[in-house]
C-alpha cells in the first residue's frame, strides 16, 4: 500500500510562515531577483524603507496557511539565488492593499527564506 503524505499540510505551512516572519524580524529575509522585486514594490507604491518594512510586516501578518495555493509537493525555485528551494505561493485579500494579493516565498532545507514575488493578484 502506497501511503504518500500530501505536503505541505497546514502545520508545515504554519511553520514555514513562522520561519519567514522570524527572518523578516531579524532582517534576514532575502530577495530572489532584486530588479523584479523593485518593480513590484514600485507597482505597490512602496518607496521608502518605512513603507517597505511596514508593508512586509503587514503582509506577513495577513497571510496564513489557508491562503496557500501551491502544488503538492511544492515546486522548486529556478532563480539563481534560491535555486532548488521549495516554493510556497499564497493568494489572499489584503486589508492593507484592499485587494487580492499574491506572495511567493522560497524556503530551502537550511531555513533560508526568499521573497520570490509580491504583487497584486492576476487571478
Amino acid at each position: 500500500m502506497n501511503l504518500r503524505v500530501k505536503r505541505p499540510d497546514r502545520a508545515e505551512l504554519e511553520a514555514k510562515l513562522a520561519r519567514a516572519r522570524e527572518q523578516l524580524r531579524l532582517g534576514r529575509l532575502f530577495v530572489a531577483v532584486l530588479p523584479r522585486f523593485r518593480r513590484e514594490l514600485t507597482a505597490l507604491d512602496w518607496y521608502s524603507p518605512e513603507q517597505i518594512s511596514g508593508g512586509l510586516a503587514t503582509v506577513f501578518a495577513e497571510v496564513g496557511p489557508e491562503h496557500s495555493n501551491g502544488r503538492t509537493p511544492p515546486e522548486r525555485a529556478i532563480e539563481r539565488g534560491c535555486l532548488d528551494a521549495e516554493l510556497f505561493p499564497f493568494d489572499w485579500h489584503s486589508s492593507l492593499m484592499g485587494e487580492q494579493m499574491y506572495l511567493k516565498l522560497a524556503i530551502n532545507d537550511k531555513g533560508s527564506v526568499w521573497i520570490v514575488s509580491l504583487h497584486r493578484s492576476t487571478v
